[in-house]
């Protein structure tokens, strides 16, 4: 946006646009310094500790939090040893707390994230617009305050559930924990005993029990969504990897799904949005999101309207994406029948008989190349017939071909169970 849009928008649009330049700065620092586990608002507490010396008092209120929230972040600080805790000498109720060499890490990558973008900012506008702005925001603080002492103003209320964690029953705590750590999860145990242990990655967590506790256990289940469930079954189906990780699949409700289970028998179902995904591939790299899918937050078992995602990309024609939608649905109704749009078959159509022809200057070249290839597809493909595949890996030496009865252009999503460990053998 120029700047005459940016002077368009109100006041509380201009905040919200602009609120996260500190905290992208902050994160992109902490990242270079490979702190990787603090929790949520962990930085700003660290911060507010090593300036005053202890927690400060309006913490809950400035995060939107309860006290007890406040404490609950201090016990993983403490635990994943950026905190440290001591009686104070003055008086042994209380207890004192300290950072320790990582905590003093963070805080020196917080400065170095909010230096940062106020060099740009200094840049950017005059050293008395920097002021002026840092007294209107002083002043907005100050009437946020007052407003919720005089009652013209409301805060927001919090909200009654925090997390959920799922409670895993396991044979061996300490072997538990080491095959979470393998699936990139920090994993530890709880201070004052052997029994329970607590495994957290990205925000998501789920607790650890020994069962010899509870007589005729059973194996516990979770489902969790993710951004990418291909991605993540490729990380969780790696060497060294103990228990069985199912390949990521098409699902009638719209999400792509796997599965791992763990040595002890508990299942972890994991799932992002077809759609989803889709968008992001289509959209690029600038436009996937670095964060969690949102997914579905009925789970897995929420049957939703969803439309699946485009295979190809549909001239924009009167009536195409009712077609195309159509197309798209019909692919997770495999192995049933379903038909391309015919402007989308008559597209790709002609571009097959250019390159077969030998008009298309890139399919010229084809033939040099002497690199391993496979080449894929399915048998009933509208958009790129099977008798195109067979020639394209005849004309360069060595290639593979893998052809799956009965699929279409979307062979790679009809047939993943059996493709995806195909693709692995080959690059192996």
């Amino acid at each position: 946006m120029t700047d005459g849009d940016w002077g368009e928008l109100s006041t509380p649009a201009l905040m919200r646009s602009a609120r996260g330049a500190y905290a992208q700065s902050i994160r992109a620092q902490l990242h270079a310094a490979r702190i990787t586990d603090l929790p949520r608002n962990g930085a700003f507490i660290l911060a507010g500790i090593d300036t005053s010396g202890g927690p400060r008092q309006d913490l809950p209120s400035e995060l939107g939090v309860t006290k007890q929230a406040v404490s609950q972040v201090i016990d993983l600080l403490v635990n994943r040893g950026y905190l440290e805790r001591e009686p104070d000498p003055d008086d042994r109720r209380r207890v004192r707390l300290s950072l320790t060499k990582r905590g003093e890490d963070v805080v020196a990558a917080v400065l170095r994230g909010i230096e940062a973008v106020d060099r740009q900012l200094e840049a950017a506008v005059s050293a008395e617009k920097v002021e002026a702005l840092r007294s209107a925001l002083s002043a907005l603080a100050g009437i946020k305050q007052a407003d919720i002492a005089t009652g013209a103003g409301r805060a927001r209320p919090a909200g009654q559930l925090r997390r959920f964690y799922p409670i895993f029953p396991v044979g061996d705590l300490r072997a538990a924990l080491a095959h979470y750590r393998t699936l990139g999860f920090k994993t530890f145990a709880y201070e004052e005993g052997a029994d329970y242990g607590f495994a957290n990655r990205d925000g998501a967590g789920l607790h650890l029990e020994v069962h010899a506790r509870h007589a005729g256990h059973r194996p516990a289940s979770a489902y969790l969504n993710v951004r990418d469930a291909a991605a993540l079954y490729d990380e969780w189906s790696g060497p060294g990897i103990v228990g069985h990780t199912h390949p990521a699949e098409p699902t009638p409700w719209g999400m792509l799904e796997g599965s791992h289970t763990d040595p002890d028998g508990n299942l972890i179902r994991f799932g992002s949005p077809i759609k989803e995904l889709a968008d992001a591939v289509a959209a690029g790299p600038a436009r996937r999101s670095p964060r969690g899918s949102g997914g579905d937050p009925g789970g897995p078992r929420r049957r939703e309207h969803r439309r699946p995602p485009r295979p190809h990309r549909a001239p924009r024609l009167p009536g195409a994406p009712q077609r195309t939608g159509a197309y798209a649905a019909g692919i997770l109704r495999y192995p049933g029948f379903y038909q391309a749009p015919r402007a989308a078959v008559a597209a790709q159509s002609a571009a097959v008989r250019q390159w077969m022809a030998g008009d298309d200057r890139a399919g010229r070249q084809f033939g040099q190349v002497r690199l391993p290839t496979l080449a894929a597809d399915g048998t009933e493909d509208a958009l790129d017939p099977a008798g195109n595949d067979r020639l394209l890996a005849k004309i360069m030496p060595g290639a593979k071909l893998l052809l799956y009865p009965g699929a279409g252009h979307a062979f790679l999503f009809q047939d993943s169970a059996s493709f995806l460990p195909a693709v692995l053998r080959f690059l192996s």
